[in-house]
């Protein structure tokens, strides 16, 4: 485990205020610099291996910004995520003869979340967040990434439910066109698996990935490095407190 007088700084590297918030709720206040990359999926690519591209782009384009700048003054751990929600959809649905893999990201409007809460009603969906973590050192980079899923059951949604849901905005800038943090909570059967996961920052797995590349979670805990920075500042006060005392005698 790393020396704690040589923490690296913790950037996230997104603008969602999710993420942010589920950090601060452990007590982790990281510097936000978000990621602007295009996420459109390539042709044929299956939903496991967009997602996972995607928070690793994320993390290392933040990565290479930061170089010359905060990366090469200190060591630094940049976190990337993205989420997606994945639905198998059925042929009464679509239309089709066969129900094929829908991967719900972010709405376009609100006839897109339309769409997607239509599809969503009364069946089981997959929730995947891919975190991606580049550590920097001295100019040199390294990412490692993996893959949370969470399986989420709506109940059936009347079409009263879906205007209500859509007209009250929540699902603007929301994967799969919803919040389970909020309003949508009250469309949730059931949930199985990581509950941060679906807000969008599976922390458990930040914290078992920080581990095999060597840190901890704990180490970027804001109070307790300010119990740290305190405890030293109290060491040198009575440092100097007994050098004034061995003077005066």
């Amino acid at each position: 485990m790393v020396s704690e007088d040589l923490v690296p700084t913790f950037v996230l590297a997104s603008a969602s205020p999710r993420r942010s918030q589920l950090l601060a709720s452990v007590g982790i206040a990281p510097v936000v610099v978000p990621a602007d990359i295009d996420e459109t999926a390539n042709r044929g690519e299956s939903s496991a291996a967009l997602v996972e591209r995607l928070a690793r782009t994320k993390a290392e384009t933040v990565a290479s910004q930061l170089a010359g700048t905060l990366a090469s003054e200190s060591r630094s751990i940049v976190l990337g995520a993205d989420t997606i929600v994945v639905c198998e959809t059925a042929s009464e649905v679509l239309g089709d003869d066969n129900g094929i893999e829908r991967i719900l990201g972010k709405p376009v409007n609100d006839d897109d979340a339309r769409s997607a809460l239509r599809l969503l009603s009364g069946r089981r969906h997959q929730v995947l967040t891919a975190v991606a973590l580049t550590i920097v050192d001295n100019g040199h980079s390294s990412t490692v990434s993996d893959i949370a899923a969470t399986t989420v059951t709506f109940r059936a949604l009347s079409d009263h439910d879906i205007e209500w849901y859509v007209g009250s905005g929540e699902h603007r800038g929301k994967a799969g066109s919803y919040a389970i943090q909020g309003r949508a909570a009250i469309f949730v059967e059931e949930l199985k698996g990581s509950y941060d996961n679906v807000v969008g920052l599976p922390l458990g797995l930040v914290d078992l990935m920080m581990a095999e590349v060597g840190f901890s979670l704990l180490l970027f805990d804001s109070s307790q490095q300010e119990s740290r920075a305190g405890a030293m500042i109290v060491g040198v006060d009575e440092a100097d407190h007994r050098a004034d005392r061995k003077a005066d005698h």
